[in-house]
């Protein structure tokens, strides 16, 4: 059985009203995610990696289809949450498929362990590379670890889109550029969210396609992209409510261009497109 919203609704009544909207969020941006992975989860049960697993949900998704899952999640400003909602998750879902395993650590910390012991048929990550340190070091901790016919799909915001996500602004050029036209923006919000908004910025990565190309090795992977995650994350801003409700401006943007920004889609490059909706296997396969 998947998850008994029975039981997830009951176990709320321990939460702060905090906690409760976080696990709202949770969840619904993982049943989001796992319709865009959906179909890749149809075949034999295969080897799962998933970094950045937050509350764990998503990874007990992807076990529920029979698959052996492994998820990563390093430790942060919010992880007193992150603990508490894994917990009402873990009680709150009922499978008959394997546990996923959960380690507490970034996927370049991880690395070693998992080297020695096991290769994976499929690695996803979404909303990760934008808040990795270092790139280069993320794939080369994470690309390793594919099997001869493997797959490493990621999801994550397009910074050659001139948009910041977890802001809410528009960017200007480059990050520097950005932070100077951008930092009273960023201070307010600090002292409505008490919370560290500077630091927050400052590891962001702000990947786009060209960078991210600079840091595979074409001798080794290849690597290819789709509209998909766009498309889908279009179709969403007008009909999940709960989407709706927390992006008013962008869902009422698509919702008045609705069948012409589908339309035109199909002719922008995806090197432009606010999503990276990247897939990397292995030259040879």
């Amino acid at each position: 059985m998947p998850l008994d919203l029975n039981k997830l609704e009951s176990l709320k009544s321990t939460l702060s009203a905090n906690e409760i909207d976080r696990l709202n969020l949770y969840v619904n941006e993982a049943n989001f995610i796992y319709s865009l992975i959906e179909k890749d989860l149809n075949v034999e049960p295969f080897n799962f990696y998933e970094i950045g697993s937050g509350i764990g949900l998503l990874s007990r998704m992807v076990a529920e289809k029979g698959h052996n899952v492994i998820g990563t999640e390093p430790a942060t400003s919010g992880f007193g949450v992150v603990k508490v909602l894994q917990k009402v998750i873990e009680e709150s879902f009922v499978t008959n498929s394997k546990t996923p395993i959960f380690y507490y650590v970034t996927a370049e910390e991880l690395f070693p362990r998992l080297q020695k012991y096991i290769s994976f048929e499929y690695i996803f990550c979404a909303n990760v590379v934008e808040h990795v340190a270092d790139i280069q070091i993320f794939f080369d901790s994470t690309l390793p670890l594919l099997s001869q016919k493997g797959l490493f799909r990621f999801v994550c915001p397009n910074y050659a889109f001139p948009y910041e996500p977890h802001f809410g602004f528009l960017t200007i050029f480059s990050k520097k550029w950005t932070l100077k036209i951008q930092q009273k923006k960023i201070q307010e919000m600090e002292k409505e969210r008490q919370e560290n908004l500077q630091q927050f910025y400052d590891e962001l990565s702000f990947p786009n396609i060209q960078k991210i190309n600079r840091k595979i090795n074409k001798k080794i992977y290849k690597i290819d992209y789709s509209k998909l995650a766009t498309l889908e994350y279009i179709k969403r801003a007008t009909h999940d409510n709960f989407f709706k409700s927390r992006k008013k401006v962008i869902s009422t943007i698509v919702r008045r261009s609705g069948t012409i920004l589908l339309f035109a889609i199909r002719f922008i490059p995806k090197s432009i497109l606010p999503i990276i909706d990247g897939r990397i296997t292995k030259s040879f396969n």
